[in-house]
């Protein structure tokens, strides 16, 4: 089978690039802002250059500047995001009162000797000291959660603290038999993240096949996409997914996402710095999907998720079947081998050595199921994995609305499933605010 892979293989990068959205794709937000920039720009030349041009007005300038900083707001929309790539209120706030200060300063104070003429008076002043007083504080909250996020991204491993193990804290291989890296964080909870159950009615959801299998149609490697040398599980089973969607409709031929465009996702999340080698840690599947959700990865973006209950198998198939495949993260036991190919939970249960270990979490995708196990893709080779295993070390799953899973034509997936309803409903619950 032919493998579609990107020609453009581009190095990581770690400072702020003129082009954000959409994996080096320019959107048209950011169309419209470059050429507000522009349009400002000149105008504000012409004035000032131009001897036929009259000379400038407070009210001109003033105006010319809010087109300008307008333009900078599109052009460059992590201004306004948090470290989550998600917009912060704060910032957004703090960004508009000072272009209301600067732009009523320039329409009254434009051609005035000195800002004494301007006469600003305690009122003013108050409201400009409380500003950047905000601006302060939002700077000082961000930088505090950056750094309990960073803790709490930092897998330790218990091998790593005694004296007779070289002690590397880049390495999150976890506390088991691993020879390769692992990378999911401690499930986290948005009260935003819409639940399988409360959206879908069981019964009125298909009753999914005994069997289903989408891998089938790819090849064995699917490929390690860095999370060989990176704790980059949960970018690499977005990947896969990836893989998974576009080798079943359309051409099916699975388009492969570089090692490039996966750590740029893992960048963006995690705050990797590949000069310094700081910040390689773990990362939450949540986090990844919101990034997935919001800018893309790789250029592929999806149009929702929903949260899976993991002890309920019937919505566990539904996912995998009417979309393509599930999104899961594990916590797996100290005993498990990541070179062995069937995941079971031993005959002794999961317990002792045997037992979740928090740790040691791991993302993967389902590519499909039967009745006694489930196919996953880990570490670029498909494993099989048990439905007691499942039960046993998953703590999170989830079912990702993506277009890739949708013939273009028809709008449907490969068994006919017409989800253009479901998906104008998840495109107007995906930016409800928390509650």
């Amino acid at each position: 089978m032919d493998i579609k892979t990107n020609p453009s293989e581009k190095r990581p990068f770690t400072k702020r690039k003129l082009i954000q959205s959409g994996e080096d794709k320019v959107s048209i937000v950011q169309i419209i802002g470059f050429t507000l920039i522009f349009i400002g720009v000149i105008y504000l030349i012409c004035k000032l250059l131009c001897p036929c041009c009259t000379a400038f007005t407070g009210a001109e300038l003033a105006i010319d500047f809010f087109i300008i900083m307008l333009g900078v707001a599109f052009a460059f929309p992590d201004l306004l995001q948090d470290n989550t790539g998600g917009l912060s209120t704060m910032r957004i706030v703090v960004f508009m009162m000072v272009n209301v200060i600067c732009i009523l300063l320039l329409d009254i104070g434009w051609g005035k000797p000195s800002l004494t003429v301007i006469g600003l008076d305690p009122y003013w002043v108050g409201v400009i000291a409380f500003v950047f007083g905000s601006k302060a504080t939002q700077s000082y909250f961000e930088s505090k959660m950056a750094d309990v996020t960073k803790v709490a991204n930092t897998v330790v491993s218990p091998q790593a603290a005694t004296v007779n193990q070289p002690t590397n804290t880049n390495r999150q291989s976890g506390a088991g038999n691993f020879q390769y890296q692992l990378g999911k964080t401690i499930a986290k909870t948005d009260l935003r993240t819409l639940k399988f159950g409360d959206y879908f009615n069981a019964q009125e959801l298909p009753t999914p096949p005994d069997s289903v299998a989408w891998g089938n149609q790819l090849l064995a490697n699917w490929g390690m996409m860095q999370n060989d040398n990176f704790p980059d599980c949960t970018c690499a089973a977005a990947g896969h997914m990836i893989m998974n969607w576009t080798g079943n409709v359309n051409s099916k031929t699975p388009i492969v996402l570089s090692d490039s465009q996966i750590m740029q996702a893992y960048m963006k999340v995690s705050g990797y710095d590949p000069a310094t080698g700081e910040n390689k840690t773990g990362i939450a599947c949540l986090d990844v999907l919101k990034l997935w959700n919001q800018n893309g990865i790789g250029g592929h973006v999806i149009n929702a998720y929903v949260s899976l209950d993991v002890s309920n198998q019937s919505y566990i198939k539904n996912a995998i079947y009417l979309f393509g495949g599930c999104y899961i993260g594990l916590q797996l036991p100290n005993s498990l081998k990541d070179t062995s190919n069937s995941w079971t939970v031993p005959a002794t249960g999961a317990v002792a050595n045997d037992a979740p270990n928090p740790n040691n979490g791991h993302c993967v995708n389902i590519v499909g199921y039967d009745t006694n196990n489930l196919t996953v893709i880990s570490w670029g080779t498909v494993k099989s994995m048990s439905w007691d295993f499942f039960a046993a070390y998953a703590d999170e799953a989830y079912a990702i609305l993506s277009n890739d899973w949708f013939n273009s034509s028809s709008g449907k997936n490969p068994d006919g499933f017409d989800v253009t309803s479901m998906q104008n409903d998840l495109n107007a619950i995906k930016n409800t605010p928390a509650s």
